[in-house]
């Protein structure tokens, strides 16, 4: 896995310390990818609740968006938008700095993700660069470097940690699906990490791990995205009984594109203090640690959004051939049955 650098660098304590939010419901949106028509429909939904949520997102909003009006409307509309936070994605560190960092798109990616894939997401953030410098928009630009890495959600008076990778890194995979214990050893065959024999290995994060950053953060949950595809999990509370689950990891896969095979809507993770309220729409849930925490989808305008997403980037540009047949079709091969883990239904 590709090293990331200090400033990248989280922690339990630091997110234990971090900025807090109140809310009684709340939606992660993680990896919106430039998706407007997505933002749309996930307001739709929001419309629906008793009490309007709090929308956080929690990074990767950025990454297809890479024409400046296109940037500026995406950006503007987060930042004034009022119930809207933000936190920062590698794509918006990288995308928005000064000079650039040498990071390529700040991805961290594993080593079994394909150099080919790497390449692209690198061009992809420097066209995203150029598009936010042509926008000449300064005061979106100060509002995306001041974003935080990470910050708490007091659901109900209950803290959540909201971040974009891991708690060590805004760029971490150890929150990914296939670095989760128990490690789902078919779907890291599948993507060609599970052989500790191979230099593509990725070493599964031990639930001990997952258990101490929430337990120093002082969290009940935590709630990430960055590695795109989606999971929930939930973990038995050791101070209140084997039969209580306790604390929860969701991680939304991605708000602006497909996260099943075969499905064409993305992902949003909703908390909410209402622990016996299971939303209609749920596709998989749990209540652990006195909230509820569901995958929502987010059923966009996929005619719409997809002939946004062609019109900048065509046939054989770097978007076009990493991410156009995820558009149509999801990814390959993952299924609800790979994201609803341990304790989750």
């Amino acid at each position: 896995m590709a090293s990331c650098p200090l400033s990248y660098r989280l922690g339990a304590r630091a997110l234990r310390a971090a900025q807090t939010v109140q809310c009684q419901t709340l939606y992660a949106v993680g990896g919106l990818y430039g998706n407007m028509h997505a933002l749309s429909a996930i307001r739709e939904r929001a419309a629906q609740e008793l009490t309007p949520p709090t929308l956080i997102f929690n990074g990767d909003f950025n990454f297809f968006n890479c024409e400046p009006s296109w940037w500026h409307d995406l950006n503007r509309d987060i930042m004034r938008s009022p119930r809207h936070i933000a936190t920062a994605g590698n794509v918006e560190v990288e995308s928005s700095a000064i000079a650039p960092s040498g990071l390529g798109c700040g991805c961290g990616y594993p080593a079994y993700v394909s150099t080919g894939v790497v390449e692209r997401s690198d061009r992809i953030v420097a066209a995203l660069r150029a598009a936010a410098a042509a926008a000449a928009a300064p005061e979106l630009l100060g509002w995306l470097r001041a974003l935080p890495l990470a910050l708490v959600a007091e659901v109900g008076g209950r803290r959540v940690g909201i971040v974009h990778g891991d708690v060590e890194s805004l760029a971490g995979w150890g929150l990914g699906v296939e670095a989760m214990s128990p490690p789902d050893e078919p779907l890291r065959a599948a993507l060609g990490c599970g052989d500790p024999a191979s230099q593509q290995y990725l070493p599964p994060t031990p639930r001990e791990t997952a258990l101490g950053w929430m337990e120093e953060a002082e969290v009940v949950g935590l709630v990430c995205t960055h590695t795109c595809l989606p999971h929930g999990q939930a973990y038995r509370d050791s101070r209140g009984g084997a039969a209580e689950w306790g604390r929860a990891v969701f991680n939304n896969g991605s708000a602006g594109m497909p996260n099943f095979e075969g499905q064409r809507f993305g992902l949003i993770t909703r908390v909410s203090a209402d622990l016996h309220a299971v939303p209609p729409d749920s596709l998989y849930g749990v209540a652990a640690g006195g909230l509820r925490f569901d995958a929502l989808p987010v059923h966009y305008d996929h005619d719409g959004w997809m002939a946004q997403f062609e019109a900048v980037w065509p046939a054989g540009s770097d978007a076009h051939a990493s991410y156009h047949a995820r558009l149509l079709r999801g990814p390959g091969g993952f299924t609800r049955r790979h994201a609803a883990r341990e304790g989750v239904s």
